[in-house]
């Protein structure tokens, strides 16, 4: 009985012996491969925030670019959902790319150029030229995919441009806010369409 039970585990301890072996010669010989490793290290993709304004104004100029203001406020919670859902998006940072970005806060430091944009509710995203003439707006919450179609919209990248100059006869330029469906801003206001006629 003693013989019967060691010749049973010969049966099955040889074969597991020879699968170990063979699964390690398997490893010697074809060694896991390693993808190489670049020169430079990959950057993550991110929005070059400019610090303040007078940063924003100097690189747009420097650039030929227009300037993209992001006015927000520290109760705001549709800004932080932007800052944490939308501008990550590698869309949207592309997009963003086409311009001098800067955020400001509409309460503290930029409470002057809210006022003269005519910010009311937030988030709001004005698109300026760099001698800082009204281009577009984005008034309210956008998802990544609305905000980067936007913002190609006015910086003209997209299929479906919407012509941004003003006619040649009118001292302002058309504005034109950015509207979506089912989007609202923090006050709750819904989101309208600006547009300044030419003067006769």
């Amino acid at each position: 009985m003693e013989l019967r039970g060691l010749m049973n585990m010969r049966r099955i301890l040889i074969p597991v012996v020879i699968l170990s072996i063979a699964l390690s010669s398997f490893y010697v010989v074809f060694p896991k491969t390693k993808k190489p490793m670049s020169s430079a290290p990959s950057k993550p993709l991110i929005i070059k925030w400019n610090k303040d304004y007078s940063a924003a104004l100097a690189q747009a100029k420097s650039q030929h670019k227009m300037i993209m203001i992001d006015f927000y406020t520290s109760w705001c919670e549709w800004c932080k959902k932007l800052d944490t859902d939308v501008y990550p998006d590698p869309k949207v940072i592309t997009a963003v790319s086409k311009f001098a970005p800067v955020k400001l806060d509409a309460e503290k430091g930029g409470s002057a150029l809210a006022e003269k944009y005519g910010v009311t509710g937030y988030p709001t995203i004005v698109f300026i030229t760099a001698d800082g003439t009204l281009v577009s707006k984005i008034v309210g919450y956008e998802d990544s995919d609305q905000f980067a179609r936007d913002a190609n919209r006015v910086s003209g990248s997209s299929s479906d441009s919407v012509a941004m100059a003003a006619p040649k006869n009118t001292e302002v330029p058309p504005v034109l806010a950015v509207a979506a469906d089912n989007r609202t801003n923090c006050s709750g206001r819904l989101l309208i369409l600006l547009s300044t006629l030419p003067r006769f």
